[in-house]
């Protein structure tokens, strides 16, 4: 599992699939994405322009995805720029 406090963003739209593993009996795809988050989600996933984000990720629809996602990210980056 990857994830990245300050770009997560991209990570949560990723990239093609690119192979596969088992997970505690479970396929799991691995490729250019992120199956986790951070520290970062916790204060963000509870933040309603986030929560909304996601559904427009769950739709397909990355443009408004992105438009909600990118000021989520610039908190991200706030709340871990050094000397966090």
């Amino acid at each position: 599992m990857t994830g990245d406090d300050f770009h997560f963003g991209a990570l949560m739209t990723g990239g093609p699939t690119q192979r596969e593993t088992k997970r505690r009996g479970r396929r799991v795809a691995l490729g250019n994405f992120s199956h986790g988050l951070l520290g970062v989600f916790d204060a963000v996933a509870v933040a309603a322009p986030a929560s909304l984000a996601l559904e427009f990720l769950a739709r397909d629809d990355e443009g408004a995805y992105r438009a909600l996602v990118g000021p989520c990210e610039d908190l991200g980056r706030h709340l871990f720029e050094p000397p966090t």
